[in-house]
């Protein structure tokens, strides 16, 4: 199927089913990075003429294009890419409610934009949006715009109360979404602004994203241990390609690493700003064997796992898949640090309880998950909290489950960020397949 065919059959409840694999081999393509895809689009909205190659296509990214339009940007596409004509830096909303869906970037995003807008402009999703915590960026925001929300959650209401803007200055946390930072960085170039981050920012390598496409658009930005000052300037456009997910490669690297395997993944790079390649180092370190080229990784299974002590405050997306893992390793894994994963699509943290049911031993405390793993794991039927990666992970290790077949609930989200997840992995050698919940 096809990516559109993908999204169709995904808007139904559907259960992902998971067989025992014994063995993944092949080479396959990753799909580009949810979190450039946003960004590129969004910067790109602002200039003038760009042209962004390899987009990820998904319901997230979908909603992203549909708020730039309803900024006044025109996208098209072009046999796969997205050319985009922006608003040259003009912030007048052709229309006055953005339906983000699901997608808690595109939210975050567009409220600090939403917040320069001389018309009220309302920002509302699904349910699982209206739980995403909003306060920190609406505080940062209260000084320029006059602002309604339910306490601090969405649906939020803007509508700038300012007009002139320079020499601006904004305090902000930076331990709750480092998707906060960015909103505040993309607007930067509009209004001229100092922007001093409170506490640690957590999260870094998504704000490095941002600063770099930003550079790539032209723009000037100093950076200091506790903040950014960026002068008003204007965006300009660029022809960019987006790299291949490594959140979404993740979810093939876990499972390889325990099942017999060769595979190569394509279309991921080296040299881009992901900090969730980071778990390649990590598997490494468990016993897989890992071979970086510069525009692919190669993975083979461990003779033996073993386990790892994590510290993942600046790449909670990996750590679901690495917990998938860990369930396999000798003796306990910890990951670290991760408080933050509370705050995502669903309460990550808490979801890993969830492999308990496969029967590995797993203790989630306030800021840390410990992994014991077990040769005894067994299909179950698990819940995927309507959260894509949450979805992943558990199949992940329900791959090398004996006694029957796994079902997890919430498929439908893999429409999120890798709507032709099924079709890889079982060109690999998987076996996965969808039925009605």
């Amino acid at each position: 199927m096809n990516i559109k065919q993908y999204i169709n059959v995904y808007q139904k409840k559907m259960a992902l089913c998971v067989k025992k694999t014994n063995q993944l081999y092949g080479d396959v393509s990753i799909p580009g990075s949810k979190s450039y895809t946003h960004r590129a689009l969004i910067i790109a909205s602002l200039g003038g003429s760009s042209q962004i190659r390899n987009p990820l296509v998904s319901s997230d990214t979908l909603a992203t294009k549909k708020a730039c339009e309803a900024l006044g940007a025109e996208i098209t596409d072009r046999g796969g890419d997205w050319i985009v004509r922006g608003v040259e830096g003009e912030i007048n909303f052709r229309k006055d409610t953005i339906d983000v869906s699901n997608s808690g970037t595109t939210l975050r995003l567009f409220t600090a934009l939403a917040a320069l807008s001389g018309k009220h402009i309302r920002l509302l999703g699904d349910s699982s949006i209206n739980s995403r915590p909003m306060k920190p960026l609406l505080d940062a925001l209260s000084g320029w715009a006059t602002i309604e929300s339910d306490g601090g959650y969405p649906p939020l209401r803007l509508k700038n109360k300012r007009g002139a803007f320079g020499d601006e200055k904004i305090r902000i946390r930076g331990d709750v979404s480092s998707q906060f930072i960015s909103a505040l960085l993309i607007v930067a170039p509009l209004v001229g602004l100092e922007i001093e981050i409170i506490g640690v920012l957590k999260s870094r390598p998504y704000v490095e994203m941002t600063l770099e496409l930003m550079n790539k658009a032209g723009m000037r930005v100093e950076v200091f241990d506790k903040g950014f000052f960026v002068e008003k300037q204007a965006y300009g456009g660029y022809d960019y390609t987006v790299p291949g997910d490594y959140s979404s490669a993740a979810n093939i690297l876990a499972p390889a690493a325990f099942i017999e395997s060769d595979v190569v993944l394509r279309n991921l790079y080296q040299n881009d700003s992901q900090g969730d390649k980071k778990i390649l180092d990590v598997l490494e370190q468990m016993g897989a064997e890992i071979k970086r080229g510069e525009d692919y990784v190669r993975i083979r299974k461990a003779e033996s796992l073993v386990a790892v002590d994590f510290d993942a405050q600046n790449t909670p997306d990996i750590v679901l898949p690495l917990v998938a893992v860990a369930c396999f390793a000798k003796d306990i894994s910890f990951f670290r640090n991760i408080e933050h994963l509370r705050f995502k699509e669903s309460n990550r943290l808490d979801a890993c309880n969830e492999f308990s049911k496969l029967g590995a031993s797993v203790r989630v405390l306030k800021d840390s998950v410990q992994v014991m793993g077990s040769s005894k794991i067994k299909a179950a039927n698990m819940q995927g909290f309507d959260d894509h990666r949450v979805v992943m992970a558990l199949a992940a290790a329900a791959l090398n489950a004996v006694d029957g077949i796994s079902r997890i609930d919430s498929a439908a989200m893999l429409n999120v960020s890798f709507p032709n997840y099924i079709e890889v992995m079982n060109s690999l050698g998987a076996d996965l397949w969808l039925e009605d919940e």
